[in-house]
Protein backbone atom coordinates (compact mmCIF):
# COMPACT_ATOMS: atom_id res chain seq x y z
CA UNK A 1 0.00 0.00 0.00
CA UNK A 2 2.76 2.42 0.96
CA UNK A 3 4.94 1.30 -1.97
CA UNK A 4 2.05 2.17 -4.30
CA UNK A 5 1.92 5.64 -2.77
CA UNK A 6 5.65 6.07 -3.36
CA UNK A 7 5.35 4.81 -6.94
CA UNK A 8 2.52 7.28 -7.47
CA UNK A 9 4.68 10.03 -6.00
CA UNK A 10 7.57 9.09 -8.31
CA UNK A 11 5.27 9.41 -11.32
CA UNK A 12 3.91 12.75 -10.10
CA UNK A 13 7.41 13.96 -9.34
CA UNK A 14 8.65 13.00 -12.82
CA UNK A 15 5.64 14.68 -14.47
CA UNK A 16 6.12 17.80 -12.36
CA UNK A 17 9.83 17.82 -13.14
CA UNK A 18 9.18 17.51 -16.86
CA UNK A 19 6.64 20.32 -16.81
CA UNK A 20 8.82 22.51 -14.59
CA UNK A 21 11.91 22.12 -16.72
CA UNK A 22 10.08 24.13 -19.32
CA UNK A 23 9.74 26.99 -16.84
CA UNK A 24 12.68 29.31 -16.66
CA UNK A 25 12.65 30.39 -13.00
CA UNK A 26 14.66 27.92 -10.82
CA UNK A 27 13.07 29.22 -7.62
CA UNK A 28 9.60 28.60 -9.04
CA UNK A 29 10.69 25.07 -9.97
CA UNK A 30 11.95 24.45 -6.41
CA UNK A 31 8.75 25.84 -4.90
CA UNK A 32 6.60 23.59 -7.09
CA UNK A 33 8.72 20.52 -6.31
CA UNK A 34 8.61 21.38 -2.60
CA UNK A 35 4.83 21.74 -2.77
CA UNK A 36 4.52 18.38 -4.54
CA UNK A 37 6.77 16.80 -1.93
CA UNK A 38 4.74 18.35 0.89
CA UNK A 39 1.48 17.09 -0.62
CA UNK A 40 2.94 13.63 -1.00
CA UNK A 41 4.14 13.64 2.61
CA UNK A 42 0.66 14.65 3.77
CA UNK A 43 -0.89 11.84 1.72
CA UNK A 44 1.64 9.34 3.08
CA UNK A 45 1.02 10.53 6.64
CA UNK A 46 -2.76 10.23 6.17
CA UNK A 47 -2.32 6.75 4.72
CA UNK A 48 -0.05 5.77 7.60
CA UNK A 49 -2.54 7.14 10.14
CA UNK A 50 -5.41 5.22 8.54
CA UNK A 51 -3.34 2.07 8.51
CA UNK A 52 -2.30 2.51 12.17
CA UNK A 53 -5.93 3.11 13.11
CA UNK A 54 -6.96 0.00 11.22
CA UNK A 55 -4.24 -2.07 12.90
CA UNK A 56 -5.20 -0.73 16.34
CA UNK A 57 -8.85 -1.57 15.71
CA UNK A 58 -7.91 -5.07 14.56
CA UNK A 59 -5.70 -5.51 17.64
CA UNK A 60 -8.59 -4.44 19.88
CA UNK A 61 -10.92 -6.93 18.19
CA UNK A 62 -8.35 -9.69 18.66
CA UNK A 63 -7.80 -8.69 22.29
CA UNK A 64 -11.56 -8.76 22.93
CA UNK A 65 -11.83 -12.14 21.22
CA UNK A 66 -8.94 -13.46 23.32
CA UNK A 67 -10.59 -12.25 26.53
CA UNK A 68 -13.88 -13.84 25.48
CA UNK A 69 -12.17 -17.14 24.72
CA UNK A 70 -10.27 -16.99 28.00
CA UNK A 71 -13.52 -16.35 29.85
CA UNK A 72 -15.14 -19.30 28.10
CA UNK A 73 -12.16 -21.49 28.93
CA UNK A 74 -12.38 -20.47 32.60
CA UNK A 75 -16.10 -21.27 32.62
CA UNK A 76 -15.46 -24.65 31.00
CA UNK A 77 -12.82 -25.40 33.64
CA UNK A 78 -15.30 -24.51 36.41
CA UNK A 79 -17.95 -26.70 34.78
CA UNK A 80 -15.45 -29.55 34.51
CA UNK A 81 -14.59 -29.26 38.21
CA UNK A 82 -18.30 -29.22 39.08
CA UNK A 83 -18.87 -32.35 37.00
CA UNK A 84 -15.95 -34.06 38.76
CA UNK A 85 -17.47 -33.18 42.13
CA UNK A 86 -20.89 -34.44 41.05
CA UNK A 87 -19.33 -37.64 39.72
CA UNK A 88 -17.62 -38.24 43.08
CA UNK A 89 -20.93 -37.68 44.89
CA UNK A 90 -22.67 -40.03 42.48
CA UNK A 91 -20.00 -42.70 42.98
CA UNK A 92 -20.32 -42.33 46.77
CA UNK A 93 -24.12 -42.70 46.56
CA UNK A 94 -23.72 -45.66 44.23
CA UNK A 95 -21.31 -47.31 46.66
CA UNK A 96 -23.67 -46.67 49.56
CA UNK A 97 -26.63 -48.12 47.63
CA UNK A 98 -24.51 -51.10 46.67
CA UNK A 99 -23.69 -51.71 50.34
CA UNK A 100 -27.35 -51.36 51.32
CA UNK A 101 -28.37 -53.74 48.54
CA UNK A 102 -25.80 -56.23 49.79
CA UNK A 103 -27.18 -55.93 53.31
CA UNK A 104 -30.73 -56.40 52.02
CA UNK A 105 -29.68 -59.51 50.10
CA UNK A 106 -28.05 -60.94 53.22
CA UNK A 107 -31.14 -60.10 55.27
CA UNK A 108 -33.40 -61.73 52.68
CA UNK A 109 -31.22 -64.84 52.69
CA UNK A 110 -31.40 -65.02 56.49
CA UNK A 111 -35.17 -64.60 56.43
CA UNK A 112 -35.50 -67.28 53.75
CA UNK A 113 -33.21 -69.57 55.73
CA UNK A 114 -35.28 -69.05 58.88
CA UNK A 115 -38.51 -69.61 56.96
CA UNK A 116 -37.08 -72.77 55.49
CA UNK A 117 -36.08 -74.02 58.90
CA UNK A 118 -39.64 -73.78 60.19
Amino acid sequence: MVSLAFADFAEKFQAARNSLVQESDPQEILLNVAEELRMHCLEARALSTRRKTSVLQENQKLRDKHLDLQSRQDQLEKDREELKRQRLEFDAEKWQLSEERGKLILYRQRVLLQVWKF
